[in-house]
């Protein structure tokens, strides 16, 4: 999923709120594509890993604006099935292959891949961390492209500190996140900041109405948990001024002398 970790809960109320959704976060292909227009020594046809893939808006965006093939990990199988049917629908289904992994134990050989992605999903294991457990799995000289939840100014409104320092605590700023990566061992080829339609088109506005939606039937208390904790995350986003965001940050994989 590529949200705001907000709601802990994985639950199937959880799933219910976010299936179907036209994206499940923030993005869209067009900062993909910007994204990945960073990248000027990419491959003809690369070798893409999409960690997190959720049900693959931006696996979609990387087939249709490279020639490359495309493993896309998730740990939720129904994600990966929708993913798999809308490749074969955009006949690209012979350059995907879906795993159903956690990106914290993935199994492939060193040197494996010439760009890992990962759209809003690094936040499960932590953006440093993330990066120095994939790090063998690149080539000498491959790529990253990363969107992480940032903190972008020191503009910070207190229900935002507070809300973010039990959903993230390990959140960072744009310049601790670069200095994160140059520690990882990567080289830091350039990054901008999500606009606010990223997460309203097709998602927050999608996600607000299914919300008040299915409110009326929710007696459960897990329910009514998962719909009031994704509410909160929607209301931060209106009041937060400014003080955080999704940034894209574009890497590319040192050769460190043995």
């Amino acid at each position: 999923m590529h949200t705001i970790p907000a709601v802990p809960s994985r639950s199937d109320y959880f799933f219910e709120l976010f299936r179907d959704l036209p994206k499940q976060g923030a993005g869209s292909d067009l900062s993909t594509g910007r994204a990945l227009a960073f990248l000027r020594d990419l491959p003809a046809e690369p070798r893409i890993l999409d960690i997190g893939c959720g049900s693959g808006r931006q696996t979609l965006a990387l087939l249709g604006s490279t020639g490359g093939r495309v493993t896309a990990v998730d740990t939720h199988q129904e994600s990966l099935d929708r993913l798999a049917a809308a490749a074969q629908e955009a006949h690209a289904g012979d350059r995907v292959e879906t795993r159903c992994e956690s990106m914290d134990a993935l199994d492939f050989p060193a040197g494996s891949f010439d760009l890992i992605w990962c759209e809003g999903a690094i936040y499960n294991v932590g953006f440093q961390t993330g990066l120095e457990m994939w790090r063998p799995l690149l080539r000498d000289g491959g790529s990253v492209g990363i969107s992480e939840l940032t903190w972008l100014n020191d503009r910070r409104p207190q229900p935002v500190v507070d809300f973010l320092a039990n959903a993230y605590p390990g959140m960072g700023s744009l310049a601790e996140n670069r200095k994160r990566s140059v520690d990882a061992g990567y080289q830091p080829l350039g990054g901008f900041v999500l606009p606010d339609e990223d997460w309203w088109d097709g998602y927050y506005d999608v996600l607000e109405a299914r919300i008040a939606e299915q409110r009326p039937d929710a007696i459960d208390a897990e329910h009514l948990e998962v719909l009031d904790g994704t509410q909160t995350e929607i209301d931060l986003f209106r009041t937060r001024q400014g003080s955080y965001g999704y940034a894209f940050y574009l890497l590319s994989r040192l050769v460190r002398a043995r």
